[in-house]
């Protein structure tokens, strides 16, 4: 699980042209969104969000178009091992 903070605080920034208002440099970041993205997706590693009232966790996937989107949302962490 990857802590996202304010780089995808939710869902809707998953998608990589959509950045937090205060952004600097959003060519940079969206560059470094992909990589993480990326990285996250050939890991199979899931998304922890922390401004996303409907969704706490989720998986990241890609479609045909490669865009990225999440999957095997989880709207709470209510008793689940982060660890095994």
């Amino acid at each position: 699980m990857t802590f996202c903070a304010d780089l995808i605080p939710g869902r809707p920034w998953v998608h990589v042209p959509i950045t937090m208002g205060y952004d600097r440099y959003p060519e940079l970041l969206i560059d470094e969104k992909t990589k993480f993205l990326d990285d996250k997706l050939e890991r199979g590693v899931r998304l922890f969000f922390t401004h996303d009232a409907e969704c706490a966790m989720a998986s990241v996937t890609r479609d045909t178009n490669q865009r990225y989107s999440v999957t095997d949302v989880m709207s709470e962490l209510n008793g689940l091992a982060l660890a095994a």
